[in-house]
C-alpha cells in the first residue's frame, strides 16, 4: 500500500484506464502518460490482456506463415523429384506464392503434369485467377 491506501496493482488499473480515456481526447497526452508511468502500468490487467492476445496473434501468424512455407518447399520438393532440374526463375516464383490454394494446386499439377512447362503455364493462369 501507498500514500493513498490503493495497492500497486489497483494504481496500474487506474493509470492503465486514465490512459485509456486520455486517448479519446489527446493522443499525445496519452503518450506522456504511458511515457512516465510505463513501468506501473505493466502490472495492470489491461497490459496483461493486450500482451497476451498479441502473443497469441503472433503466435498463430507465425504458425501459418511456417505451414505456407512447408507448403512452398513441398511444391518445389515434388517439382524436383519429378523433372530433376527446375530453374530458379520458377523456384522464386513459387517462393513468392503467398496464397495456399495455388500452392495446393501446384502440388496437385506437379504430381500429374507431363512437363515443367506445363506446371509454369498452369502457374500463370492460378496467379491470375483463372484456374
Amino acid at each position: 500500500m501507498n500514500k493513498a491506501g490503493i495497492s500497486r496493482r489497483e494504481k496500474a488499473n487506474l493509470l492503465t484506464g486514465m490512459a485509456i480515456f486520455a486517448g479519446l481526447i489527446s493522443e499525445e497526452l496519452t503518450l506522456e502518460l504511458v511515457k512516465r508511468r510505463r513501468e506501473i502500468m505493466i502490472e495492470s490487467a489491461a497490459y496483461e490482456t493486450i500482451k497476451n492476445e498479441a502473443y497469441e496473434e503472433g503466435f498463430r501468424a507465425g504458425i501459418q506463415q511456417g505451414l505456407l512455407e512447408e507448403a512452398k518447399e513441398m511444391v518445389i520438393e515434388a517439382l524436383t523429384e519429378r523433372f530433376v532440374l527446375v530453374s530458379p526463375k520458377l523456384v522464386a516464383k513459387i517462393k513468392s506464392t503467398l496464397e495456399k490454394e495455388v500452392l495446393k494446386n501446384l502440388q496437385r499439377l506437379a504430381i500429374r503434369v507431363s512437363s515443367l512447362e506445363k506446371v509454369k503455364k498452369s502457374l500463370k493462369k492460378l496467379e491470375e485467377g483463372l484456374v
